[in-house]
């Protein structure tokens, strides 16, 4: 996918959330219901760790842009 902002190409991967909301690189999994510690995740807001979730989503890293698609 590009971006809408630069037309760069961006990285496919997923919004995860527990105790907080964050993107991952496709194939990295978040640990269910703990803290995880990855330098490649991007911490977009925090969430309380009873309530999860899942969405596809892409990451720009030139212009730190996160574009989830609702598409299953």
């Amino acid at each position: 996918m590009k971006c809408l902002k630069c037309n760069n190409d961006m990285k496919e991967g997923s919004i995860q959330c527990g105790d907080e909301i964050a993107w991952f690189p496709k194939g990295e999994k978040k640990i269910a219901l703990r803290k995880s510690i990855n330098a490649n995740k991007v911490v977009i807001g925090t969430f309380s760790h009873f309530l999860g979730g899942n969405a596809v989503a892409y990451y720009c890293e030139n212009c730190k842009l996160i574009t989830i698609s609702t598409e299953q």
